[in-house]
């Protein structure tokens, strides 16, 4: 889980993020933030966007990688949560 400070805009993956992560969730439905990737992510379970919260993927990838095991998948969005786009996406595997 990745949380912020009220009206930031957080960059991740941090250097220590592991990688590929299984289910990653942003914000804690306090705090209103973005979070903007730095690079493109693997996510192999569920992402989850709290509300007040904004994913921006710019002009990186995020790929939801299902595999046999499990599926990766967004969770349902609030309607106070938004993602944002640069020339990048998210790409389903």
């Amino acid at each position: 889980m990745f949380n912020a400070i009220a009206n930031t805009n957080t960059n991740f993956p941090a250097v220590t993020t592991p990688f590929p992560m299984a289910n990653l969730t942003l914000g804690n439905d306090v705090n209103t933030a973005t979070f903007s990737l730095n690079k493109s992510i693997d996510l192999s379970k569920i992402l989850t966007l709290k509300n007040n919260v904004t994913l921006a993927i710019g002009n990186n990838y995020l790929n939801l990688k299902s595999s046999s095991n499990a599926t990766a998948m967004v969770a349902p969005v609030p309607n106070n949560a938004n993602i944002t786009y640069g020339s990048g996406r998210f790409v389903v595997e």
